[in-house]
C-alpha cells in the first residue's frame, strides 16, 4: 500500500520539496517532477507488468509540457497542463457516459468491484471534479504568479486526496459483495482472476 502511495504521490512530492528547498526555482522542480514520474511509471509497469492506462497518460503530460516548461524556461507549459489534463479527462468521462461506456469503469474496474449505479455516480463525480478543477487552475494561472501557483497545487492536491478517500464511502455502499471487500475494492483473489 505504502509503494502504490508512493507511485502515486511521490513525484508531487518531489515537485514541493525541490520547489522550496531551491528557493522556488520552478524549473528545477520540473526536472525532478519529469524524472521521479518515469521512476515511478516503471515501478508501477515491474510491480504488475502491465501498462496501466491512467497514470500513462498522466505521465505523458507531465512529460510534454514539462519538457516545453524546460525547454522555454516558462512556467505557464506545466501550469497549463493541469487545465487541459483535468479539462480533457472530465469532458472525457461525460462523453463516455453519454455513449454509455463508462471510461472510469474500462480503467478502475480491475480496483474496485462495484454495481453499475455506483459506477455511473462515481464517474459523474470525477467528471464534475476534473472540470470544475480545470476551470479554477485556469482562474488561477490567469491572475497570480507561479510562486504562488504551487501553493495552490499542493492545496488542490490535498483536496483530490481527501475527495478520493471520501468516495470509498459510496464504492463500500455499492460493493458487490462477492467480489469487494467492505471498501468496495477487488478481493485479491479476484484481481488475479480478473488480469488472467
Amino acid at each position: 500500500m505504502l509503494i502504490e502511495w508512493l507511485i502515486q504521490f511521490g513525484p508531487i512530492t518531489g515537485f514541493f520539496l525541490v520547489f522550496e528547498a531551491s528557493g522556488q526555482n520552478f524549473l528545477a522542480a520540473t526536472a525532478v517532477l519529469m524524472a521521479a514520474v518515469v521512476v515511478a511509471t516503471a515501478l508501477s509497469w515491474y510491480r504488475s507488468r502491465q501498462v496501466a492506462w491512467f497514470p500513462v497518460w498522466s505521465a505523458t503530460f507531465i512529460l510534454v509540457f514539462g519538457g516545453a516548461t524546460l525547454y522555454y524556461a516558462d512556467p505557464q507549459w506545466l501550469i497549463l497542463k493541469d487545465t487541459l489534463y483535468d479539462g480533457f479527462f472530465g469532458f472525457a468521462i461525460l462523453m463516455s457516459l453519454a455513449f454509455r461506456r463508462n471510461l472510469l469503469r474500462k480503467f478502475f474496474m480491475p480496483l474496485f468491484a462495484i454495481t453499475d449505479r455506483g459506477w455511473h455516480i462515481l464517474a459523474v463525480r470525477w467528471a464534475l471534479f476534473f472540470l470544475i478543477s480545470a476551470a479554477l487552475n485556469e482562474v488561477v494561472r490567469r491572475t497570480v504568479t507561479p510562486e504562488v501557483w504551487v501553493h495552490y497545487k499542493i492545496a488542490n492536491t490535498l483536496v483530490l486526496i481527501v475527495f478520493g478517500l471520501y468516495q470509498l464511502r459510496l464504492t463500500g455502499r455499492e460493493r458487490l459483495l462477492e467480489e469487494g471487500n467492505r471498501l468496495g475494492l477487488r478481493l485479491i483473489q479476484q484481481k488475479k482472476k480478473y488480469h488472467e
